[in-house]
């Protein structure tokens, strides 16, 4: 069971939703948000009273709390929440609940307990995950609508995890390079608690990272006026350190920064900026490249036509910034070891190399669209429709998981719709990236590169997210079920612009049940689809075969 107390009461059971206007007596969601935070222990009448009203408690204040208690017993058990949810007592009372009870706050303590533990451990990459969920959960109002001295320090506890969360979200903004976000987190920390000197010198180092000397400046100068005028102290020794840092690293490599910028942008101009004519040249024996097809923020993909059998290919190859970061042989050697998946819905791999410098691997050419097309439509897509494509990729995931291939990137741009049949593209090529990178010289990988190559955001698995080392194959039943309610809805669950938002909605938020957007749904195909997008990989199905014994 899932307890909100931010954005509204809400409680989430096992395919229930409870929202605040079910609580309708006079201080029934303060009274139920108190016993869930304070669950660990007997309340003494006398402290509801003291939360309850907190100017001036009422004469027959005893009796009156026996009349809330006795209706909010009775509420749980009208709303179908007794069995895991019990209050006892009447001077003394007691919630008992049960064991995997999960409550928003304290989820948002924990991770940010996490992920400063990450960030002081030097593991970055470690605080992505609890720092989104920390910010996510504090930037919401606790229990809106409500008041008095508990509320109040409540929301102040919020207001510190969230300010704790921008903190963190800016290192690993900066870490990532990500450099905008760092500033913009940085601001909106010193904007919540204008003394907190670690926000400013975030601000200071993102300034700078940026090349910008004069920001970084006016960033300490504003530093050094905020606590003048409001602690009557200058900035600690550390924070001055930190500027001194920033216009000493600013100063001293101006002319190594320029002359990194020249060499990086001739290196640009081979492999990146004409990709195209580069590959054609290095290609020419073997392959004529006709013209490029698109492709993503992690790679460029080409229709070519193989010499030596006449027939149609795509070459794909990695973006520049990709491929920098990675160890080519090791991904061609990788790319390698999967092209036996032999599989009527999986696009093979017919050969990997590296050339120039630039790693690629062939295809065949699939005469078709991706189902991303089909998904932009305006009418929605037949329910026949939808199982037969569900079954065609259930039963590649399932060869290739009989194999031990995890696809970690399943999403409508890798399913190809090849006449009435709908086949899988790129498999392995997500893990072969990862190891590539693991060899690479440069061994400091981004986020934004490591999350391009096991997964897109708004199909990822909670455990890709987080960073789980131990991510296996029912992280591609995440995606599967994803990508299923997408095609049964016109939607994906979580739409947010904004990619932070999206993460944390995969790890923290609900999708709303198919049928309730799409009523024509079969209800055992919503249920399977439900139970595919669960957060917990335990509580999916676990296997693919599972999935197909209800799609076949």
């Amino acid at each position: 069971m899932r307890v909100y107390l931010t954005g509204g009461l809400r409680v989430e059971g096992e395919g229930s939703l409870v929202r605040q206007g079910s609580f309708s007596f006079p201080l029934a969601t303060l009274a139920f948000a108190y016993f869930i935070c304070e669950r660990s222990r007997p309340v003494p009448a006398a402290e509801l009273a003291r939360v309850f009203w907190p100017d001036e408690s009422p004469p027959d204040a005893a009796v009156a709390i026996q009349g809330i208690t006795q209706k909010l017993r009775r509420t749980l058990v009208r709303l179908g929440l007794a069995s895991d949810l019990r209050l006892s007592g009447t001077d003394i009372y007691e919630l008992e609940c049960t064991s995997d009870l999960w409550v928003d706050v304290e989820a948002a303590a924990d991770a940010i307990h996490d992920a400063e533990g990450e960030l002081r451990a030097g593991r970055p990459a470690g605080a992505f995950g609890p720092s989104a969920i920390a910010h996510h959960i504090a930037r919401r109002p606790f229990l809106p609508g409500e008041c008095g001295p508990w509320v109040d320090s409540q929301r102040d506890r919020l207001r510190g995890i969230l300010v704790r969360a921008l903190q963190c979200r800016g290192e690993v903004y900066l870490w990532n390079r990500e450099i905008p976000l760092a500033v913009e987190a940085a601001k909106e920390a010193i904007a919540l608690e204008p003394f907190r000197e670690t926000a400013h010198q975030t601000l200071i180092r993102a300034h700078a990272a940026l090349g910008n000397a004069a920001e970084a400046k006016r960033a300490f100068t504003r530093c050094c006026e905020l606590l003048a005028s409001g602690l009557a102290m200058s900035p600690s020794s550390e924070t001055q350190r930190v500027y001194r840092s920033a216009l000493g690293i600013d100063h001293r490599s101006a002319h190594g920064r320029r002359g990194r910028r020249s060499a990086v942008a001739t290196d640009d101009r081979r492999p990146g900026a004409d990709l195209k004519t580069e590959l054609r040249r290095l290609l020419r024996e073997s392959y004529d490249i006709e013209r490029e097809l698109g492709g993503g923020g992690l790679s460029r993909v080409f229709l070519a036509v193989e010499r030596a059998l006449g027939r149609q290919v795509v070459i794909k190859t990695l973006a520049p910034d990709s491929a920098a970061m990675l160890s080519a042989e090791r991904f061609a050697r990788e790319v390698r070891l999967v092209a036996n998946l032999q599989q009527a819905n999986i696009v093979p791999l017919l050969s990997a190399a590296v050339v120039g410098g630039i790693p690629y691997y062939t295809m065949p050419f699939v005469s078709g669209a991706s189902l991303r097309p089909l998904l932009s439509e305006d009418a929605p897509v037949p329910i026949s429709r939808v199982i037969s494509i569900l079954r065609d990729v259930g039963r590649a995931l399932a060869f290739a998981h009989e194999h031990g291939i995890v696809h970690r990137d399943i999403k409508p741009e890798n399913i190809l719709i090849s006449g009435a049949t709908a086949v899988v593209t790129d498999f392995g090529i997500a893990k072969a990236i990862e190891r590539a990178q693991s060899t690479a010289v440069e061994t400091r990988m981004s986020l934004t590169a490591v999350n391009a190559c096991i997964g897109t955001p708004a199909y990822m698995a909670p455990e890709q997210i987080a960073a789980d080392g131990a991510i296996d194959h029912r992280a591609d039943i995440y995606s599967y079920g994803i990508v299923a309610y997408e095609l049964l809805t016109g939607r994906p669950p979580f739409g947010d612009p904004s990619v932070q938002a999206v993460f944390a909605a995969h790890l923290l938020e609900r999708p709303r049940d198919v049928r309730c957007i799409r009523t024509d749904t079969p209800p055992a195909l919503s249920d399977l689809v439900m139970r595919c997008v669960e957060k917990d990989p335990t509580l999916r199905p676990q296997t693919i075969e599972e999935v197909l014994s209800v799609v076949a």
